[in-house]
């Protein structure tokens, strides 16, 4: 049995690539996030699982079909994807949530997005959300 290096070479190149085009185009999670601070206040807790919206926006599925909230997160906070896969939400330094796992959210409802926000990736407020947004307030 005579072995073709060329074609073994070939199909593992053509292999690597894909897992490397594969790696490379998985989506990475968006979030809504004011420009500068807004203080959502501390009225009230929310908490359900955050999960990732069809447009790539982390949004909060309430517990036992109480639906969908959008959530405006504060000045700085920013979602990457660790070692192990999973995406975390990062504030003040450290990760304050990952999703696909349950949270509990300080903060308040807005009526509408507060005119001071300045909201970056503001399709993350719109859409699937079935109530006003969520600011959420995170302590430092």
């Amino acid at each position: 049995m005579t072995l073709n290096i060329a074609r073994v070479t070939g199909a593992v190149s053509a292999t690597l690539v894909l897992l490397l085009l594969t790696s490379c185009s998985s989506s990475s999670a968006n979030l809504a996030t004011a420009k500068k601070e807004v203080d959502g206040g501390m009225q009230a807790l929310i908490s359900g699982e955050l999960v990732l919206r069809g447009d790539q926006c982390i949004v909060l599925e309430r517990a036992n079909n109480a639906g969908t909230t959008a959530l405006l997160w504060p000045h700085g906070t920013t979602v990457t994807t660790s070692s192990n896969g999973k995406q975390e939400v990062h504030y003040g330094g450290g990760v304050v949530a990952t999703l696909g796992s349950m949270a509990q959210l300080a903060g308040g409802y807005a009526a509408k997005t507060p005119e001071d926000a300045d909201v970056d990736s503001p399709k993350c407020l719109t859409g699937a959300a079935d109530q006003a947004v969520w600011v959420v307030n995170l302590s430092k």
